[in-house]
């Protein structure tokens, strides 16, 4: 299983999303295997929004708090007052190791995949 790209927003489950058409998503990167046990696929393939999980990783990731809005989205990423999803996934990568649901190598291989934390400040403040 790869989580590459999770969910667009994670405050809430988001299932039937197909990342392929994504314009921002450039390639996948297999960080590992989990238990098939683990993964329960949703009834049905449609799109829905809701916070009941269907399985033990959904279980797991809504242990990991969301990240708030950030206090300036024009500041580079940090771990505290400006988090993205990127941040978030790492946290839930982090637990999964931790848990033993995915082997400790996962945390590298993701880490060396991550956007800086400039990325996407590009704009410049109104003054």
């Amino acid at each position: 299983m790869s989580l590459a790209h999770l969910w667009p927003d994670i405050s809430m489950n988001s299932r039937g999303t197909d990342c392929g058409p994504s314009q921002d998503l450039e390639s996948l990167v297999q960080i590992g295997w989990v238990n098939s046990d683990y993964v329960v696929d949703p009834l049905t393939e449609a799109y829905s929004k809701d916070d009941t999980p269907i399985g033990r990783l959904d279980a797991e990731a809504l242990r990991i708090p969301a990240p708030r809005r950030s206090e300036n989205f024009m500041a580079p990423v940090n771990d505290t007052t400006n988090r993205r999803c990127q941040e978030w996934t790492m946290d839930f990568i982090r637990h999964l190791a931790g848990r033993n649901y995915i082997n400790h190598d996962a945390i590298a291989i993701a880490q060396a995949e991550r956007d800086p934390p400039t990325h996407g400040v590009g704009l410049r403040p109104v003054r």
